[in-house]
């Protein structure tokens, strides 16, 4: 990476301007995330969140913050504030049943998985190549 202190520098300065500015704060988070810096990360990337709820990456790398300072119970609340925003999204269903599994709640890991490939499904192509691409995951 660049030259990380005068970035950091350059963006802080920004938001003190400016401190509802939810890019500023998604730019520091990944280059906090960059740097090993998971806590100050998670931080910047909430408050963008909190600002901007559209950030669909935040989530992505929010969650592994979490998984990075080993606060799985947060993931969840993460994970349902993001399917607020991007309902039935395969990828966020997905993690969401890793950490059900992590946290070692099982209950709800099956109908969450089987939602997060219904969502899939919709993504992927349809006829023979739908059936030969599932043969290829294990899907049928």
């Amino acid at each position: 990476m660049g030259n990380v202190p005068h970035a950091c520098e350059t963006f802080q300065a920004s938001l003190s301007r400016d401190s509802s500015n939810a890019e500023i704060h998604s730019f520091l988070g990944y280059i906090y995330f960059e740097e090993g810096k998971y806590f100050d990360a998670r931080i910047s990337l909430e408050h963008s969140i909190e600002i901007d709820p559209y950030f669909y990456g935040n989530y992505v790398l929010l969650i592994t913050c979490y998984k990075k300072l080993n606060q799985f119970e947060h993931i969840i609340e993460i994970i349902e504030k993001g399917l607020d925003h991007f309902p039935q999204d395969w990828c966020l269903l997905m993690e969401l049943a890793h950490t059900l599994a992590v946290l070692e709640r099982t209950g709800h890991i099956y109908e969450t998985l089987k939602t997060a490939i219904s969502s899939l499904s919709k993504l992927l192509p349809e006829g023979k190549k739908k059936r030969k691409y599932y043969k290829k995951l294990d899907l049928i």
